[in-house]
């Protein structure tokens, strides 16, 4: 009698264990307990984007005047964003910022010097830092969405060449129709910039706008030049979904 009783309580000892063991493994294991912190509407996100833009604005007066259209930029950059709620969020970019300046050629001309040319240029490399405060508006599901930007950057000038190009004269005697002439690492221009920025973002596509508050010329240098544009506009694209 003993024997069953033993029996009939192991027996049902296993039953009971594997009727536990049949409801751990009916849980839906796919299904992640913990959030995701990462994506475009998660508190870390971080992407690449590029730019092109316009240089806009007046200079400071025509000795230093320049070809609107055609003076431009171009931004190749990381960005990371730190979500604090639904709607602020806060980070910085990254980013490497060529800029080109086409000088006006005229009588008025004074920067770097009033010689004239067929073509003339100041090409500066900027590799920047910025940081900026974000707005999210509108329903954006796991997408960055719509916002405004509003911040500061600060540039590191790495590289600077001014560079001009004229016809000669008399490309028999030279042989050659075209001469270009390169003046690099310019010893009258500042090594570091800033300014505000600001920009209107729908999703990948933004809409910028910096203000430099710096100036971009060596006061201290022996020719004061007037200063160049302060203002850039332009698009940028996000690589993200």
């Amino acid at each position: 009698m003993r024997k069953y009783l033993l029996f009939l309580g192991l027996f049902i000892g296993s039953v009971s264990t594997l009727s536990a063991q049949k409801v751990v493994l009916a849980e839906d294991l796919t299904k992640d307990s913990i959030p995701h912190k990462f994506g475009p509407n998660r508190k870390h996100f971080r992407h690449l984007y590029v730019g092109y833009g316009f240089v806009a604005g007046p200079s400071e007066n025509k000795g230093s005047a320049v070809k609107y259209g055609e003076s431009h930029e171009w931004q190749i950059g990381y960005r990371y964003k730190y979500k604090v709620g639904n709607v602020y969020a806060l980070g910085f970019d990254v980013a490497f910022n060529p800029q080109t300046f086409f000088l006006k050629q005229s009588i008025e001309k004074t920067l770097p010097n009033a010689a004239t040319h067929e073509k003339e240029k100041l090409k500066f490399t900027n590799i920047g830092l910025g940081l900026y405060n974000r707005i999210n508006f509108g329903k954006r599901g796991n997408y960055v969405g719509n916002f405004i930007d509003l911040g500061v950057y600060g540039n590191w000038l790495a590289f600077s060449r001014h560079i001009y190009e004229d016809e000669m004269p008399d490309p028999k005697l030279t042989g050659s129709e075209h001469v270009v002439v390169r003046h690099k690492d310019l010893t009258y221009v500042e090594d570091f910039n800033y300014g505000l920025l600001a920009r209107l973002g729908f999703n990948r596509y933004v809409f910028y706008g910096n203000y430099r508050l710096s100036d971009l010329f060596d006061k201290d240098y022996t020719v004061k030049y007037a200063e160049l544009p302060r203002v850039a506009v332009g698009l940028q694209i996000s690589l993200h979904k």
